[in-house]
């Protein structure tokens, strides 16, 4: 089925190691397309980006078909992925005429979308499937990741937004989003102080802002910290009496980090006085690139500290 998408119906034979390692999974494969499917499906590009899915429901879909799916996220753009049937239902209720709920995402981020068409080969979204997974297989050794200031920036293949989430803001919540990110230079044993105190300078710049939502006026206001390296809680009872502080850890390891990313954004939107979200950054190692790679793109600011 995968060779009636591509032209010349064949899958370029550089892909076939990675296919027999990572399908069905979360890896996204940029093809050749063929004639037969509209430029409408590809956004006007001559590639098209497929994927194996292993969910049992989904791969149960494709097979009664008979053909290949064409088939868009399920939330509306620039919103935190879905997670969960909830968070589809949340985004396009009254726009969809079926609801099927498989159970919660596995993985939580998104799939590795991999470009072995051009040389080296390119990762243009990281994901669930790892650079270090994809360097591992034959032929993609030198595998380079896509960023906005490559050195073929100029090139319009590569700056051209070829794949979803490349371009603009991304999985964003309703509620503004602070990243706070080690600085290269900085001294790892003051870093939880460091964010701290970088917190509390946000906190205070958010409580006085003009531009705070009028609905959030009621008491207690509320803050969300999303913990992925400071085991214990960031205190503030002391300065901030008035302030309620919700925090979470997302767990303790890049790959829970990434399964819980999303929904615990889409829970803290959803607590009334909740103004702003801090999500503590993570090294960009295995499942970590993924997840800078999406909590960059929804944060309204990052602090360096």
């Amino acid at each position: 089925m995968t060779a009636s998408l591509t032209a010349n119906s064949s899958v370029p034979a550089i892909y076939n190691p990675i296919i027999d390692q990572h399908w069905p999974g979360p890896l996204t494969l940029l093809l050749p397309k063929s004639s037969s499917i509209p430029h409408t499906v590809t956004a006007g590009h001559e590639s098209v980006a497929v994927r194996m899915p292993s969910h049992p429901i989904a791969r149960a879909i494709i097979f009664l078909s008979k053909k290949p799916i064409a088939a868009p996220s399920a939330n509306t753009s620039t919103r935190p992925s879905p997670t969960r049937a909830e968070h589809v239902a949340q985004d396009l209720a009254g726009r969809i005429l079926l609801l099927i709920d498989g159970g919660p995402c596995e993985g939580g981020i998104e799939s590795t979308v991999l470009d072995g068409l051009r040389i080296p080969p390119a990762i243009l979204r990281p994901g669930g499937v790892t650079v270090e997974m994809v360097r591992a297989v034959d032929g993609f050794q030198n595998t380079v990741v896509w960023k906005k200031n490559a050195d073929d920036s100029n090139d319009p293949d590569v700056s051209a937004p070829v794949t979803p989430g490349m371009k603009y803001k991304h999985y964003a919540p309703k509620v503004p989003v602070v990243l706070f990110e080690k600085s290269t230079s900085s001294s790892q044993s003051t870093l939880a102080s460091r964010k701290r105190d970088a917190m509390e300078a946000r906190i205070q710049t958010y409580l006085s802002s003009d531009s705070t939502p009028a609905r959030l006026s009621s008491s207690p206001r509320v803050v969300g910290i999303l913990r992925t390296e400071t085991q214990s809680d960031f205190e503030f009872a002391s300065i901030f009496p008035s302030l309620k502080v919700v925090q979470q850890s997302l767990g303790s390891s890049h790959a829970q980090v990434g399964s819980n990313l999303f929904s615990a954004l889409r829970d803290f939107e959803a607590i009334e006085g909740c103004f702003v979200v801090f999500v503590e950054g993570v090294e960009e190692v295995d499942e970590g690139l993924a997840v800078m790679n999406r909590v960059r793109k929804a944060a309204a600011e990052i602090v360096y500290v």
